[in-house]
């Protein structure tokens, strides 16, 4: 049974918006998108700028890219800049196609 990943947050200020950014670790599944769509939507509550960071994640699954698209649909219309990091090119022409920055490792 793999363990769905772990999201945690850190934030930052550059003077002109804050900038809040999101590690996510591990298996990124259905499950840990539904954890990092709460944390994404309660970012946009107090962010400018927020950044997703896929580094740290052995694995991409469909479902949970599935869920991610979704959500960043929902934050387009108004609500912070997203910014994908740490994508593989596959998936950053995944992250594209959302319309979405993506930045490789």
């Amino acid at each position: 049974m793999d363990t769905a990943a772990r999201i945690s947050r850190s934030e930052a200020d550059t003077g002109r918006r804050s900038v809040e950014t999101i590690p996510v670790e591990g298996v990124f599944n259905a499950a840990s998108a539904v954890d990092l769509e709460v944390a994404m939507e309660r970012a946009a509550l107090r962010t400018g700028e927020l950044i997703v960071d896929f580094s740290r994640v052995r694995e991409l699954r469909g479902l949970g890219l599935a869920v991610l698209g979704h959500v960043l649909a929902r934050l387009e219309a108004g609500g912070p800049r997203v910014t994908l990091e740490g994508l593989c090119e596959a998936e950053m022409r995944v992250a594209r196609r959302w319309g979405v920055e993506a930045r490789a490792l």
